[in-house]
Order: structure tokens, then sequence, then C-alpha cells
């Protein structure tokens, strides 16, 4: 049995998406944009045609149980007796089988009527330090999370909002325009439609990374800003500043997703600031003068220790293993 409450979550969302689409032709032809958009949703995954041609079956069933002359003659009052025990049987059956029915019908009624109105669905995601994953997330859309990160996804009628607690993650957007789709980040809103981004967390700052289509930031008494392909946007908590749109260096920035740490002259301070994200005991530069020291090179996220050798050879660092962290000082 899948307990995976990702998956139990992700089925009654598929649905209740299901559920929508066929309330809506029930109410009367779909527009030319609605019925693009519902073949749009059929497309996309197996599992969305098997929802949808699930709730034709049960409006079929119920039809057809309705229209059988036989349990309308059982319902009807002055119906004329018939055989003694052969009727009875007959009529308990159709009894069970309209309960049966009834009890479907009931289900999916209140689904259809009543969906705009349901409780959003939430989930929660996070790694560990030192982990990185990626999942599906509760509308189909898929999210890369990077080291110490956590998120909350909730899907309702008309949106669906990650709240980024901290870390960082990389979203690749499933499109539905009924439900845009944004990130909420120290304060501000991260939206898009259908696209890839970056979001990450550190401090009290905030970075966006388009790598492709369109995201708008934007946060009370602001003009959204808007973001393309292979541009950048700062952000901070603190006094509500928002730095301008730049030219994201791709590769320095998302090398994690491919489980690389870059640097290009960074300061020693910087670069063991980054790898403290991934180490699960934190590393400690005694002597701040080293800070400034420059370092460039390109080293695995899961592989702290070739980065401490590398800082041994280079710069002839000390680096001592104590308990509970590890010290990096000058060389004696």
């Amino acid at each position: 049995m899948n307990c995976d409450p990702t998956s139990t979550d992700r089925r009654r969302f598929v649905a209740s998406e299901a559920a929508r689409w066929f309330a809506r032709e029930l109410r009367g032809p779909l527009s030319t944009e609605d019925r693009s958009q519902l073949d749009s949703w059929l497309q996309e995954n197996a599992d969305h045609a098997h929802a949808y041609e699930a709730c034709r079956q049960i409006s079929n069933s119920v039809k057809l149980l309705a229209s059988d002359p036989e349990l309308r003659e059982t319902l009807t009052p002055n119906a004329a007796p018939t055989q003694g025990r052969t009727t009875t049987v007959r009529r308990a059956s159709f009894w069970g089988s309209l309960a049966a029915s009834m009890v479907i019908a009931s289900a999916l009624g209140y689904r259809l009527m009543h969906y705009p109105e349901s409780a959003p669905l939430t989930h929660a995601y996070s790694t560990a330090i030192g982990e990185q994953r990626t999942v599906e997330l509760l509308d189909g859309s898929s999210a890369q999370l990077n080291t110490h990160t956590k998120l909350r996804m909730t899907v309702g009628a008309g949106y669906r909002r990650i709240d980024l607690e901290e870390g960082e993650a990389f979203f690749n957007v499933t499109k539905d325009p009924a439900r845009p789709f944004s990130v909420l980040a120290m304060g501000h809103s991260v939206n898009a439609v259908g696209t890839e981004f970056n979001v990450h967390l550190q401090d009290d700052r905030a970075t966006v990374i388009v790598l492709e289509g369109i995201v708008t930031v934007s946060s009370d008494g602001r003009e959204p800003i808007r973001l393309t392909a292979n541009q950048q946007l700062d952000f901070t908590r603190v006094g509500n500043v928002i730095g301008p749109v730049s030219v994201a260096q791709m590769g320095r920035a998302l090398g994690w997703r491919d489980g690389k740490l870059s640097f290009d002259a960074a300061s020693l301070g910087q670069v063991l600031k980054e790898l403290n994200r991934y180490s699960p005991v934190p590393i400690v530069l005694t002597d701040q003068s080293l800070s400034s020291i420059q370092v460039s090179g390109e080293f695995e996220t899961d592989s702290i220790e070739s980065v401490l050798h590398a800082l041994q050879t280079l710069f002839g660092l000390q680096v001592i293993r104590m308990p509970g962290y590890i010290e990096v000082s000058g060389g004696r």
C-alpha cells in the first residue's frame, strides 16, 4: 500500500481537477479557450485522463440506473404486484443498486457543486543539511530542493502558492492560467504561469533567477518587476529593498543542480559560508584576517573534504577536526 502523503494529496488534487472540469462541461458547452485548456490538462498526464473518465463513468452509471424501466417500476408507488419472491429479490437488488448509485452520485455531486469552496490542499517538503532531491508538487509541477530547504505548497481555487521558509529551490512550473503560481519569500511574491526559475534565501536577502519564461516580483506598494530568461533580482526583507535586474551568472548560481560548487575569485569567507550549507558539522575560520583570500575552482557539493584539502594544499591553511566542528586557521 502506498502511504506517501504526497501521493495521496496529489491524487486528491487530480480528482478535484477532474471533477471541476467535468462539472463545467455539465453546465454547458465549453468555450474554445476552456476546451483548449481541458485538452492540454488531459494530455499532460495519464492520471488526468483516468480521473476524468472515472467522472464520466460514474455519471453514465447513475443515468443508466435512472432510465432502467424495472427500476422505475419498482419505485412507482402504484405499480401492480408481480411474482412474489422473484419481485422481492429483484426489488432488493434494485434498491441496493439505487442506494449505491445515490452514494456515488452524492459524493460526486458534492465535489462538482462545492469544489470552488472546498478546502485548499497543502503539503510540506524539506531536505536535511547536505541533501538534495527533486519532488513532484501537488499540481504536477516539480521542485528541485537544495540543501537545508523547507517549503510548503497550498493549492486552492484560483491559485497555487509556495511558502519558501528557508533554503533554495528550482521550480519547473506546469502551465495553468486559471491558477497562477507564486512563491512567497521575505514578504515578496514571485509570480509565474509556466516557467523555470530559482529562488534562494540567504540571511536577510533573496535571489530570483529565471532560466526560462517570465516571472514578476511584487510586494505591497510597489510596481511588479518583470524578469525574463537569464535575468536575476535580489531583494531584502529589511527595508523592503529591491535591487536592479541584472544578468544571471547561471553556471555559478545554478551549478548546485548538477552537484557543483563554482567559485571565481570568491573570498575565503564566502567559500566557507557556502560550504557550511552542505557540511553536517560547522566549518569555522578562526583567523578573520584570512577571510579575504581569493579562491577559484569547481567542487562537488557532496565532497566537502576535497575543498578543505584544496585549501590546505593551495594556501597552506590548517584544517583541524574538533569535537562538533572543523577549524580552519593559518599555517604554522
